[in-house]
């Protein structure tokens, strides 16, 4: 029976959280699908300079999955799950009002934090999407509190969802999905960003955190 109550907290932030993952498809700057961390400052926005050492290396960064697609299709399997083998994130232990009034608020905050960051990329005037390349580095707004505040937002939104559905399987299925992003996406991001911006990217590495 607990199940059924959540179907519908369910079906209408599913609808949310895809519309956020992917707003802006088909555009070149808003395109949310490379989450890539850039710029300094806007009057000091310079675009790379050539590196011999990208030569032989493409200039994006190779990410093995479109974040936002990780986080919708991982979703959507929780929600499958949990249709067939339910189980309650809290086992009862909150009632439905808190719970879905923290969950609601971390989804809120999710919505503002990947919206603000996109945008200033958008100002930026940056590659957005995977295969697109990166001209700048972006490291004030947002990204002078973390170098992914996409991923941050993303992450909010998800597990948001999870409280808000009480759903166990979402919140499972988190580990694996932050292990992915951690190492074959962030990872290579990283590398990609070292490559071609060399001290200027470590120097704003060094100062601003991966994640908060």
């Amino acid at each position: 029976m607990h199940s059924m109550a959540r179907g519908p907290q369910a079906r209408w932030l599913l609808p949310i959280f895809a519309n956020v993952c992917l707003t802006g498809v088909g555009r070149n700057t808003k395109y949310p699908f490379n989450f890539c961390h850039r710029a300094t400052s806007e009057s000091a926005l310079e675009p790379a300079l050539p590196s011999s050492a990208m030569t032989s290396e493409p200039d994006n960064p190779g990410m093995v999955v479109r974040p936002p697609i990780l986080y919708l299709g991982t979703l959507i399997v929780g929600l499958i799950v949990n249709a067939i083998w339910p189980g309650t994130l809290f086992g009862g232990a909150i009632s439905a009002a808190p719970r879905m009034m923290v969950g609601l608020l971390m989804l809120a905050a999710g919505v503002a934090l990947v919206s603000s960051a996109i945008r200033r990329l958008a100002r930026a005037d940056t590659g957005v999407r995977a295969h697109q390349t990166t001209t700048t580095i972006v490291s004030d707004s947002v990204y002078a509190y973390s170098r992914n505040p996409i991923y941050v937002g993303l992450t909010l939104i998800y597990f948001g969802i999870a409280v808000t559905a009480d759903n166990l399987w979402l919140a499972i299925l988190l580990i694996p999905v932050l292990a992915l992003l951690r190492y074959g996406v962030i990872a290579r991001e990283e590398r990609y960003l070292e490559r071609k911006f060399g001290e200027q990217y470590l120097a704003y590495k060094a100062r601003v955190r991966r994640w908060l």
